[in-house]
């Protein structure tokens, strides 16, 4: 009882009137019960209910497979992923095989998550798109280019498929749309890893600008045309990223490969240039960073805060827009909108004519409303680790770029004409895919991302890459 007055506390929920769902006063509840906390529309509360069943059951039965579908289908699948291996691997609901796959993928057992994806191809409905890219993604890293191409290319066709059905709410739409175009992108991804570099770049022009991860890729495709050698691309399209409009982008490894391109050109003021902006805009954020993580452990609470209250925070800008650019991440929005689909089960609720099941039932939404705020929080974590891991190696890398240009620039002391000439049309290189415009320095929505440096390499003979 007194864990359900501190749920009223957080206004979750008030006085409860007309019933709607039967009920014995027991301590458990049956699957029938379950089944009608469901129907009325209760699924959070339904999800310790579930768990609790998963727990003490040696194998699941299918009426119960079918009510965790639909429960998953409505709160989504990352309240399922506390259960450990060994209960999930009790049910043979494709949501939770597909949360198991998950668990294996996030372990390293690549082969593993194959194995728990067998045969949910057929039977998994919605979920066949997101199948088809973990499969890709397992065959990708175990190297099985061929496999992961084939399943890479079933994602876009099921992600379609599923698009071109309608009915679907704003965020699925929006799910399925970056689920289609990161599979087009691994299309891309698998031609890189064959040094396939011309086919890897007209596979990332197939990717329409609107796309919500089309900014994030021209990097990979800057890195693409770096192994082609065209390195006049490449500063063309990391040039990019100045644009305002992309100035939520955060990917400190754009400066690194800028750095490296204009060493690999001989252009070593550019380059000192490049590496000394790099130090200036991340040095003290990085360091702020640090000690957040440090300071803030594995406080999930915490964490939830700091996303939650991003514009009022005085730390330093970069962790400002790091937080920013955390919210703006469409799996942080599907979390927070889970929160507020929580919360509408306070009305269905109130309909249960049993006190005793009330209260149960209470408790569970209250439960489920924590480990949600806790896995924002673990999600907030993850992201800020994942960013000071990025700035760590960025710093390393920089650190060997601005050695090798000091030791190149040593060399060029004497007699270096600082009167060069900037670019000549002559240096453009472009495929059936590309073409030319003059640029004047402005960023325009529709030219985005087709911009192309024109220098001369100063490179001698005998220092030139072959």
């Amino acid at each position: 009882m007194k864990r359900f007055i501190c749920l009223l506390s957080l206004g979750l929920l008030t006085q409860f009137t007309v019933s709607r769902v039967s009920a014995q006063t027991s301590g458990t509840i049956s699957q029938k019960q379950v089944r009608e906390l469901v129907d009325s529309g209760i699924y959070f509360g339904t999800i310790p209910f579930i768990k609790e069943t998963l727990y003490n059951s040696g194998s699941v039965d299918t009426s119960l497979d079918n009510i965790i579908n639909e429960v998953a289908n409505h709160v989504g699948l990352r309240q399922f992923e506390t259960l450990s291996t060994d209960v999930l691997e009790r049910s043979h609901a494709p949501t939770l095989r597909y949360v198991l796959a998950k668990k294996y993928f996030n372990k390293g057992d690549y082969n593993g998550a194959l194995r728990a994806l067998e045969g949910l191809d057929v039977r998994s409905q919605g979920l066949s798109p997101f199948i088809s890219n973990m499969r890709a993604s397992a065959f990708a890293i175990l190297k099985k280019s061929d496999e992961a191409t084939r399943d890479y290319q079933d994602c876009i066709r099921q992600s379609e498929k599923e698009l071109s059905k309608g009915g679907h709410t704003l965020l699925r739409k929006r799910q399925l749309t970056i689920l289609r175009d990161t599979c087009q992108v691994g299309v891309a991804r698998m031609h890189f890893a064959s040094s396939k570099f011309e086919s890897s770049i007209l596979s990332y022009l197939d990717l329409q600008k609107k796309s919500p991860i089309w900014p994030e890729t021209l990097f990979e495709e800057a890195w693409a045309s770096f192994y082609n050698r065209d390195f006049n691309r490449t500063l063309g399209k990391l040039v990019t990223y100045k644009a305002p409009v992309l100035d939520y982008i955060f990917n400190p490894e754009i400066e690194v490969l800028s750095s490296l391109t204009y060493l690999e050109m001989c252009l070593f003021e550019d380059a000192k240039k490049s590496v000394d902006s790099f130090y200036t805009k991340y040095q003290r954020g990085y360091m702020g960073l640090l000690n957040l993580i440090g300071n803030v452990k594995s406080n999930y609470k915490e964490y939830y805060t700091l996303v939650k209250q991003r514009d009022k925070l005085n730390f330093d800008p970069l962790i400002i827009k790091l937080l920013k650019d955390i919210w703006r991440d469409p799996a942080t929005q599907e979390l927070f909108q889970q929160i507020e689909a929580l919360k509408l089960e306070v009305q269905p609720i109130k309909k249960i004519e049993n006190n005793h099941l009330k209260v149960l039932v209470a408790r569970n939404l209250k439960d489920s409303l924590l480990l949600q705020r806790d896995i924002i929080g673990r999600y907030v974590k993850k992201r800020l680790v994942y960013h000071a891991r990025l700035l760590e190696k960025s710093f390393e890398d920089m650190s060997y770029i601005k050695l090798e240009i000091l030791n190149n620039m040593k060399g060029q002391l004497l007699g270096l004409n600082t009167e060069r000439a900037r670019g000549d049309i002559k240096f453009l290189e472009r495929n059936e895919k590309q073409y030319f415009w003059n640029f004047n320095g402005e960023f325009w929505a529709d030219e985005l991302g087709d911009y192309v440096f024109a220098l001369k390499s100063e490179c001698s003979n005998e220092v030139a890459k072959n």
